[in-house]
Formats: structure tokens, C-alpha cells, sequence
């Protein structure tokens, strides 16, 4: 399966750290603890989800860049779940096959059960489909000249990371990616989410129930931020009156998104029209607008304009601030935007006597799941 394959077996951030560290050690630098913890508002967590609705908490999460294991959520669905008071142990584990893919690509649905309620995690594993193209840059990139920490930082953060977000932008990858998220998003949406488990989840009227009082939280890291918003749109957009009623469906039952090193700003760039008065005006707002931006308006417009008695959308964003792939999201419109600046690199490093310089750039980015205050909002929530 080549370099990034291996990654199942290998810890490539310890490695990371460990050769980050020989370089801080041999050039005398000095470490520094990063210990950052800013909440700008209130906001109520997976406990207080599953507590005041009766209806089943379906809960979708969908990765962002770098490859990860098909199983790459089921830390974090154990942790989460154990704190939610329901235990580690899963009570139904079903793994659905999406086809059609270069390579295979998954939607793994987690069940839990306590009395009457029903929590479902559903992940969504897409970095299959990336994999072979992103393993050819690498194999094709050895240079015996590299310095290692260099190297390590260009095969792990560049070709695996960024290599997604530009594969993510040829149109016949993006299209494959979607389809994995419209599958989940079908089954997610269906009366009966383990129908036909197979085969492809096929959209139908009668399966797709946009009354369905079923809450719905969605977890995103970095790119899969966009993935979500794009494949939603899609569907709303599609010929198909079962599709458009799946995409709608999610949209008015999903509650709250919380995401994880955010970069939509950075990916909103692609929409921005070649026109300098336009973007004498352009603010953080507009750069989230294809996104972001359309989702709330859509769901708002769906519920009526004036929400329909329901809450905004909430957006719960974690970012830490020495994260160099990841940006605050803005006020928006018709939402309550929450954002957490969160020191997820614990260390930083400088020369001696000087100011912090850098952190370990990909426990910044990718480092969520492993931070326990990260765990405790999400599950518990901010109440001051």
C-alpha cells in the first residue's frame, strides 16, 4: 500500500517530536509551555444534547486532511460516548462499503443505547480515495541530500496533508469524496440507517423523513469542514427530488457543527471573483460565504426565514493559535458562532532567553482528539 499505508503501524508524530526535539536539544534552545485557553461564549455539549431530546442524537464526523485508518474515529467515539455516560463499549458496530471509489472508502455506523435513548456516530472514511495519488508524489520526492526533520515535515504536513486539499480540488476526486458523504448523509437521514448494508444506500421519498425530530451534531476536522458543506449543496442542487430531500432533511435537524482547525477561509480563496473593487471589500465573512455562508442561509430559508421556532445554527470552532493551517470563524448571519483558542501543542520553543518561536506544527493542526480540555467541551460544554 506504500509509504502512507504505513502509517497504520508507524506514529509519525512521535517521530516528529523526536527528531523535533534532537534539533532543540544540539542548537541550546529552550522550551516553553503554551497553555492558552480563550472561550468567547457559552455553549452546551454532546451531554446536554443526548439529556434533552427523546428522539435518537445522530452525530456525523468526517476527517480533514493527512491519510488516517478507516477505524481513524473510534478513539474518540469511545472517549466521547464514556463521558456521555454511556459507556466505551459500542452495543452495534456496522461498516458500509462505498463503492465506485479508486480505492475503498467507508461509512462506519457506531450505535449506543441507554434505555430509550440512542446515540449514533456515524464515520465517514474517505482518505482511501486519496491515497494512491498521494503516494506516487511521495515516492517520487526522495532526496538522500533532505535534512530529516525536513523531510519528515514535507512527506507528513505537504504531501500527505496538502496533497488532499489539492486533490480535493480536481473535479474527479472531489466528486468521489462526495459520493462517500452522500452516502453517509443518506443513511443518516433514513428511517432504517442499516437498510441494505451491502449495497449503496439508495435515496427515496419514502426513506428520507424531513419531519424526523432526530437530532443531528456534526464533528469536522479541517477540510472535512468543506467536504460537508459542498456535498450538502450538492445534493440540494441535484435532479433528484429524494436527494434534494436528504440534503434539506439534514440540514433543518442539524443543531450544531463543531469544527475542528477551521480553514475555510483559507479554502473560500478558490470562490473569490478576479475583480479589485470586489475585494477592496472582501472581509472574512465573504471568504466563508460558498460555504459556510450558504449552508445557514439555506437552512434558515428552509425553516421558514425566521427559523421556525427553531435555535441558529450553532458553530463551535477549536483552533489553536499557533496553527498555521487554521483561522477564527466570523460572526455569520443567523448562527452563534462560538470559537475556542486552544493551546494543543503544550511546547514551545525558542533560542535562549528569546520568546517562543514555533510549536510542533502537526499536533497544532491535528491534535483535538488527545487534548482532554478538548474532550471535556465537547462532551460537557461551556456554561460561564
Amino acid at each position: 500500500m506504500g509509504y502512507f499505508a504505513n502509517l497504520r503501524d508507524r506514529n509519525i508524530k512521535l517521530s516528529f517530536v523526536v527528531m523535533f526535539l534532537f534539533v532543540i536539544f544540539s542548537t541550546g534552545c529552550v522550551f516553553h509551555s503554551q497553555d492558552v485557553l480563550e472561550v468567547d461564549g457559552k455553549f452546551s455539549g454532546l451531554k446536554s444534547e443526548l439529556m434533552n431530546h427523546d428522539q435518537a442524537l445522530n452525530i456525523m464526523i468526517v476527517h480533514g486532511m493527512k491519510y488516517k485508518p478507516s477505524n481513524y474515529a473510534e478513539n474518540l467515539i469511545r472517549t466521547t460516548s464514556e463521558r456521555m455516560g454511556l459507556g466505551r463499549d459500542y452495543n452495534r458496530k456496522t461498516q458500509f462499503v462505498v463503492r465506485g471509489s479508486p480505492n475503498s472508502a467507508t461509512i462506519t455506523l457506531y450505535e449506543y443505547r441507554q434505555g430509550p435513548k440512542v446515540v449514533r456516530f456515524f464515520s465517514v472514511w474517505w482518505a482511501g480515495i486519496t491515497l494512491f495519488a498521494k503516494d506516487t508524489l511521495d515516492k517520487n520526492d526522495k532526496n538522500e541530500n533532505r535534512l530529516e526533520l525536513v523531510n519528515t515535515i514535507k512527506s507528513g504536513l505537504l504531501n500527505d496533508g496538502i496533497g488532499d486539499v489539492i486533490l480535493y480540488h480536481n473535479p474527479a476526486y472531489r466528486a468521489a469524496i462526495n459520493n462517500v458523504l452522500s452516502q453517509g448523509i443518506c443513511r443518516m437521514t433514513r428511517r432504517d440507517p442499516y437498510a441494505n448494508p451491502q449495497g449503496k444506500c439508495n435515496f427515496s421519498n419514502e426513506s428520507q423523513a424531513a419531519g424526523n425530530s432526530d437530532n443531528i451534531l456534526a464533528i469536522t476536522f479541517s477540510l472535512g469542514s468543506k467536504i460537508l458543506f459542498d456535498t450538502v449543496k450538492g445534493l440540494a442542487a441535484s435532479d433528484v427530488v429524494a436527494e434534494r430531500n436528504a440534503a434539506n432533511a439534514f440540514r433543518i435537524r442539524n443543531s450544531k457543527i463543531f469544527m475542528m482547525a477551521n480553514q475555510l477561509q483559507l479554502l473560500g480563496l478558490s470562490s473569490i471573483p478576479m475583480n479589485i473593487n470586489t475585494l477592496d471589500g472582501y472581509t472574512d465573512s465573504n471568504l466563508l460565504q460558498a460555504s459556510l455562508g450558504d449552508y445557514i442561509q439555506a437552512r434558515k430559508s428552509l425553516l421558514g426565514g425566521m427559523l421556525g421556532g427553531k435555535a441558529a445554527l450553532e458553530i463551535i470552532a477549536f483552533s489553536d493559535p499557533n496553527d498555521f493551517l487554521s483561522y477564527r470563524v466570523p460572526p455569520m448571519s443567523d448562527a452563534k458562532v462560538v470559537n475556542i483558542m486552544i493551546s494543543l501543542a503544550k511546547t514551545g520553543y525558542s533560542l535562549p532567553f528569546g520568546e517562543p518561536q514555533v510549536v510542533n506544527p502537526l499536533t497544532a493542526h491535528a491534535g483535538h482528539e488527545d487534548d482532554d480540555d478538548v474532550m471535556r467541551m465537547l462532551v460537557n460544554g461551556v456554561k460561564y
